[in-house]
């Protein structure tokens, strides 16, 4: 036991000086060499641990890109209702966000909708589920990126990061039945003329405290064809809509009044 404690110190220290979580296999090769030959550890020992830290270092890289999050909507309501007096708790909307870049240019994303039916019960549904791929960029379009399978739809999820303000349920145009923000299809994105300045994205969040995604230097723009019933609603027909967004950004990152001012238009 007491040798084992001794060969964790060593393990610790060596990670601390790397100030790394992930120790290369050559390095803990050399490590175990030299504790061997201090007669720190057996051969058999030092074979065990070069085992064990190899599946470690394999899960660790396996995980490597993985981001898991959650969004939940909890509510409580008190007042009145058809005329009655009542209160309730609730989860009206809850998401389970799951992401995993496999490749510099390939990734996906999982992610289950838990939401509350009418009748009470709480019911699971999938809002995206797509492979995404990142594309060159051709001069003035950067920043490409295209995703395969239920994913973004080009006109709300963008009014939804620029929208200050979020009502407390579905955005209007979703409450009319219109469309939502996830469609099954293949939809292709990207930007203006590059990125933003980080500092100028800060001082926009400062007065537009979501306005963090959609940060092309002269705008986004977004273009797919879907099945058109969205992300909670069958296929009716065999038509397929074309869907897109153009979003201008006139002024760019100059220090002006009218900073962060976009033009969009959706069809």
């Amino acid at each position: 036991m007491r040798r084992l404690a001794t060969v964790l110190v060593v393990f610790l220290c060596f990670l601390l000086m790397e100030g790394v979580a992930l120790v290369r296999a050559s390095s803990v090769n050399e490590l175990l060499q030299v504790l061997q030959e201090k007669g720190v550890l057996t051969e058999d020992e030092a074979r065990a641990i070069a085992k064990e830290s190899s599946q470690e270092a394999k899960t660790l890289k396996a995980l490597k890109g993985l981001k898991i999050g959650t969004l939940t909507y909890l509510d409580y309501s008190i007042g009145r209702s058809n005329g009655k007096p009542g209160s309730k708790f609730s989860v009206t909307r809850s998401y389970f966000d799951v992401k995993k870049a496999i490749t510099p240019w390939f990734a996906f994303r999982f992610t289950p909708d838990v939401t509350r039916k009418s009748d009470g019960d709480i019911s699971l549904r999938v809002k995206y589920v797509y492979a995404q791929f990142k594309i060159p960029s051709a001069g003035f379009l950067t920043n490409m990126k295209a995703e395969v399978g239920q994913g973004h739809f080009p006109w709300l999820d963008f009014q939804e990061h620029i929208n200050p303000y979020r009502c407390q349920g579905t955005m209007p145009r979703e409450r009319a039945g219109t469309f939502n923000s996830a469609d099954m299809g293949i939809g292709v994105m990207g930007y203006f003329g590059g990125k933003l300045p980080k500092y100028y994205v800060r001082e926009l969040s400062t007065h537009y405290p979501v306005f963090s995604h959609y940060t092309g230097l002269y705008g986004s723009w977004h273009l797919g064809v879907y099945n058109g019933g969205g992300y909670h609603a069958d296929e009716a027909n065999n038509n397929k809509a074309l869907e897109g967004r153009i979003t201008i950004r006139p002024l760019g990152a100059m220090d002006s009044y009218l900073r962060g001012l976009q033009l969009s238009y959706f069809f």
